[in-house]
């Protein structure tokens, strides 16, 4: 496992950990069944599909910018945290 993929997955972690929980088990749901489609994931949650879709490009962006700025973001919080 190359040391970008880990790190890709420790930001993919991290996003889906501060986000609501809600939104985390459904775009968890969507993406580990490459079979399931999103109407059943939206079916599932008794959610309408503008919100999930909400949902998922809200998380989607968290996600580019952590990708993006990542080594930012992490100078930022321990920074915070020593405050």
């Amino acid at each position: 496992m190359s040391k970008w993929y880990k790190k890709d997955i420790a930001d993919i972690t991290f996003c889906l950990s501060v986000i609501k929980p809600e939104h985390s088990q459904v775009i968890k749901r969507y993406y580990s069944d490459k079979f399931l489609t999103w109407d059943h994931v939206v079916s599932e949650s008794g959610q309408s599909n503008s919100a999930l879709k909400t949902w998922r490009s809200d998380f989607k962006t968290s996600l580019n910018i952590i990708l993006q700025h990542g080594d930012e973001f992490i100078n930022i919080r321990q920074e915070a945290l020593q405050a």
